[in-house]
């Protein structure tokens, strides 16, 4: 997920986009990020989409709006490391997969709060053991990096801090 954040919503000069819809102009709704049951299917091997097909779907949670199209939802279930492997190498090649979709696009405001809160969860993984000081230097510095963007761009003395820091709202 932290990987995804910085690829997908980081900002040029600091902080993070607002959003990345669920699918893009024309899609079924939530097409980017679900799947019907023939996907997984066919992009697995049989072990890993029994697999997943076991410990994420689920008829009754997940499914979008009136498709069938699915969220995968982690069943609540204790895995044993052989299972942990395989479902490990099912979602990385699901999610292989998933990357030769077009990526929905990208809402390129910057929120105050927003990136309050991120700036929060990068702090968090910073000091989230196992870390060693080489694992607490990029989530720093990204902390610091939005904390200084927000400060420059949405800041103003007397007056406080703007929600919009930067970009248009295409909402």
């Amino acid at each position: 997920i932290f990987s995804d954040a910085i690829k997908v919503l980081g900002a040029p000069g600091g902080g993070f986009y607002a959003s990345q819809a669920a699918s893009g102009p024309g899609e079924k709704e939530g097409q980017y990020y679900t799947w019907i049951r023939s996907e997984i299917e066919a992009a697995l091997s049989p072990v890993q989409g029994q697999a997943i097909l076991k410990h994420f779907w689920s008829d009754v949670k997940g499914s979008v709006g009136d498709t069938n199209r699915h969220v995968l939802f982690r069943q609540p279930t204790n895995f044993d490391e052989k299972t942990i492997l395989v479902l490990v190498e099912g979602l990385a090649s699901l999610k292989k997969e998933r990357l030769k979709r077009p990526a929905p696009p990208v809402d390129k405001v910057i929120l105050a709060d927003a990136n309050g809160k991120m700036i929060r969860a990068l702090v968090d993984i910073s000091a989230s053991p196992p870390t060693t000081p080489e694992d607490r230097k990029l989530p720093m510095k990204l902390a610091l990096e939005t904390a200084n963007r927000l400060l420059e761009d949405g800041y103003t003395p007397g007056k406080g801090m703007q929600h919009i820091v930067a970009g248009i709202n295409q909402a």
